[in-house]
């Protein structure tokens, strides 16, 4: 959900966190939720027989607002002179964004599942670039809510290992 807290899943005073498919409860409030996807993903993958198929997929929004991020990655962007604490903390969303799916690879690494395994990654739009959005999305044009809104969505195959043999 793009308005969650990214530390209590929720909305407007409501839970708005799933599980396959259905409400998550008891987790949340229990940490920032690229954690809790990393947590989710390693328990899967730890009971995942190696030789099976596994279809995983993991919806990190990390990259939607509100603007919140852990201080170990907040601080790593420090606002200087003409920046703007939005973009920092973007920054630093992107950074949480980025380790999760590291941790997440080095799993798949590390179960000798990774040789077999097919990563997709999308985006559902760019990034927000209106005032106290924080993103920036060049070389593409727009971005979350502009007029060029679908020109900035990204899909990358980002790991394909013979697979199309």
């Amino acid at each position: 959900h793009c308005c969650e807290d990214h530390f209590t899943q929720r909305v407007a005073g409501f839970a708005d966190y799933w599980q396959t498919q259905e409400p998550a409860f008891g987790l949340n409030g229990t940490g920032y939720c690229s954690y809790n996807y990393v947590a989710e993903a390693a328990r899967v993958l730890a009971a995942h027989p190696i030789s099976s198929p596994l279809f995983l997929y993991l919806a990190f929004h990390n990259n939607h607002g509100p603007l919140q991020v852990v201080p170990f990655y907040g601080e790593r962007y420090p606002v200087g002179p003409g920046q703007v604490q939005s973009r920092a903390t973007y920054n630093g969303m992107t950074t949480a964004w980025d380790d999760a799916l590291r941790n997440v690879t080095a799993m798949y690494k590390s179960r000798k599942m990774w040789n077999r395994t097919l990563l997709v990654m999308s985006s559902d739009n760019g990034g927000p670039i209106y005032k106290g959005g924080g993103a920036n999305n060049h070389p593409l044009r727009g971005g979350k809510v502009s007029a060029a809104h679908s020109t900035a969505t990204p899909v990358r195959l980002r790991h394909v290992v013979r697979l199309l043999r």
